[in-house]
């Protein structure tokens, strides 16, 4: 396969919709061997740049030893960036992998 099918496979992907709508449940997946395995649960919420200064990303982290393991992830416009709707909405879908 060449290069253009290979770009144009990850461009399918990135716009699946299906995809998109089911982060939460995905992130969940991938955070729960992590999270059943510790007796306490420390986790780190930053802001941080994204592409510029259109877009910022909120991230939660599970601190593990020295590490932190990146559990969610949410990309947010500037105009969306620390409102109390994005940071609801982010708290309430962390709940939901944490779930």
């Amino acid at each position: 396969m060449d290069v253009k099918h290979k770009i144009k496979r990850v461009d399918r992907f990135l716009k699946n919709t299906h995809l998109y709508n089911e982060r939460v449940v995905i992130y969940k997946a991938l955070a729960h061997p992590f999270i059943d395995s510790l007796p306490m649960l420390a986790i780190v919420v930053d802001w941080s740049g994204a592409c510029g200064q259109d877009y910022h990303l909120l991230r939660a982290s599970l601190l593990v030893d020295v590490r932190s393991i990146v559990i969610y992830n949410m990309i947010v416009e500037q105009k969306d960036f620390d409102s109390p709707a994005t940071n609801s909405l982010f708290l309430d879908e962390l709940y939901e992998v944490l779930r």
